[in-house]
């Protein structure tokens, strides 16, 4: 996969080589990608790299926290509203999907969306058609929806807590990002380059890593994913005075 922009994996192992493939192939076309991986794993990573891999790479990539939509606001927050359109509405405001004319729609956390949000994106998906609160006008939208989530959706919709009829709607296209703790010598080649990276930004010394801290790290389960190693590295890096890595702290049980 050609390089655009500042995102880029790293990584050999198969399974992941193979969720790479899906993303470049994905790229290609315009349908829905719903991304799936545990915390960590870089689902907002692959979702840009999706759309700025795309046609629509010069548009706008917008990412929402669907946790954080605010359930009375859900309408407004996608699709705007007019001004007067309710109590709050002193002034228009232009909706997330406004925003991403053209371009992509990330959606984070998808399992965090309330029945009544998914009801409204559900609608949204039906015919990419909607209208602002409070207006008499109604829009198509030309953009592009990705989305993500750490849990298991199907599982989720057997109790009841997520719409069948949405997963349904937002799986046109699946990838699923392997977990680090499966992922071998992975874990080495990114301890590696974030190394690289701080001692680039430091301007300073070079710092290594000795063998024994990378047997260290290759050993540990990495529950919180790509983000928890570079994160251990950053850590490791700035509480080290000399040029030589010799332990890592925030990793229980060495």
């Amino acid at each position: 996969m050609s390089d655009r922009g500042p995102w880029k994996f790293i990584g050999t192992d198969p399974a992941f080589l193979q969720a790479l493939k899906r993303i470049e192939r994905f790229a290609a076309c315009d349908a829905t990608v719903l991304i799936l991986g545990e915390t960590g794993t870089g689902k907002e990573l692959a979702a840009r790299t999706i759309h700025y891999h795309s046609a629509r790479h010069d548009q706008p990539f917008i990412p929402v926290n669907c946790g954080a939509l605010p359930d009375s606001l859900v309408e407004s927050e996608f699709f705007g509203h007019v001004a007067g359109a309710f109590t709050d509405a002193r002034e228009a405001k232009t909706g997330l999907i406004a925003h991403a004319k053209y371009g992509t729609l990330f959606l984070d956390e998808l399992e965090a969306l309330s029945p009544r949000a998914q009801g409204v994106l559900l609608r949204f998906l039906q015919d990419h058609e909607y209208r602002p609160v409070g207006s008499t006008r109604s829009y198509q939208a030309n953009i592009r929806i990705v989305g993500s989530s750490n849990a298991d959706l199907h599982t989720l919709v057997r109790r009841n807590l997520f719409r069948q009829d949405l997963l349904f709607r937002l799986n046109g296209l699946m990838v699923e990002l392997p977990p680090l703790r499966t992922r071998g010598t992975d874990v080495v080649l990114l301890a590696q380059e974030f190394l690289h990276r701080l001692n680039l930004q430091k301007g300073s010394s070079p710092k290594v890593l000795t063998p024994e801290v990378l047997q260290v790290l290759q050993a540990y389960q990495w529950p919180g994913n790509v983000r928890e190693l570079e994160n251990t590295i950053q850590q490791a890096f700035l509480l080290t005075e000399g040029p030589t890595i010799t332990a890592v702290s925030n990793i229980p049980c060495q």
